[in-house]
């Protein structure tokens, strides 16, 4: 399996993704497991993770293609969100109808 860095936003890839408990964060959220090149080693991974039952009650396992800057497309799509609601929320700009 051609496998790349799930992290590495400069380049196309399949990733599986593992919703579970982080001992870290004290809560469940999306890590990310594995990452590859081609969409079939993406479905080979998945029918192997399926296969062995190691996923509990509870959690979830997806995954998907990330093009290349999805990591920075999303985080500036989070910061103009923060920042439109910010901005809503000092200045109103006009009252709601009555």
């Amino acid at each position: 399996m051609a496998r790349v860095d799930p992290s590495d936003d400069s380049v196309p890839r399949w990733v599986v993704s593992h919703f579970r408990y982080d001992p870290d964060r004290r809560e469940k959220t999306w890590i990310d497991l594995a990452a590859f090149d081609g969409q079939d080693e993406f479905e080979a991974y998945i029918r192997e993770i399926a296969a062995a039952g190691t996923i509990k009650v509870g959690e979830h396992l997806q995954g998907g293609y990330r093009e290349a800057g999805y990591r920075d497309r999303m985080n500036r799509q989070r910061i103009e969100r923060e920042t439109f609601i910010r901005r809503a929320r000092v200045n109103p700009s006009k009252k709601p109808p009555p």
